[in-house]
């Protein structure tokens, strides 16, 4: 059986950081309930127990714990999108979007089959972006290069 899921030991100033973040946070935020999750499991209280005070799931609980001990505070913050969107468009098959985040990544999705198709990492400080219908070609821009990319229609990777 494997060792249950603990939040490593904080150091002090991590600690005090974190009380003020439950102290002073709005009710319900992100942050205060992941806030509440490390400071839980860094006193030994057990994954499920911490679900229920935190109203979470346990699996949810264990990923918290799991990005503080790799990350430390930073996981205080979720990072569920991939960032701003820059571009979006349709190619020159309705049923593909093409989509171009600041992030670096240039996706390309299926409406219809209601699924990702193809993801590319550009370039982690992408400032713009756009699309050539009629070819499938996105057009990115960073600082440090500029780069031409080719969406593959929808009936070749399916």
């Amino acid at each position: 059986m494997a060792e249950p899921v603990r939040a490593r030991r904080l150091t002090d100033q991590e600690g005090s950081r974190l009380r003020q973040i439950v102290r002073q946070g709005k009710h319900g935020s992100i942050r205060v309930r992941r806030a509440m999750i490390i400071m839980a499991s860094a006193s030994g209280t057990p994954v499920p127990t911490i679900a229920r005070l935190v109203a979470a799931d346990e699996d949810t609980v264990r990923d918290v714990i799991h990005l503080f001990n790799a990350k430390g505070l930073a996981a205080l913050d979720p990072r569920w999108a991939g960032g701003r969107v820059l571009m979006v468009g349709f190619t020159a098959d309705p049923d593909v979007l093409v989509s171009a985040a600041a992030d670096g990544t240039v996706r390309s999705w299926s409406l219809t089959g209601q699924k990702q198709l193809a993801e590319i990492r550009v370039d982690a400080s992408l400032q713009a972006a756009a699309l050539d219908a009629s070819n499938g070609i996105v057009l990115s821009a960073s600082a440090g290069e500029t780069m031409a990319i080719r969406i593959p229609a929808a009936s070749t990777t399916e």
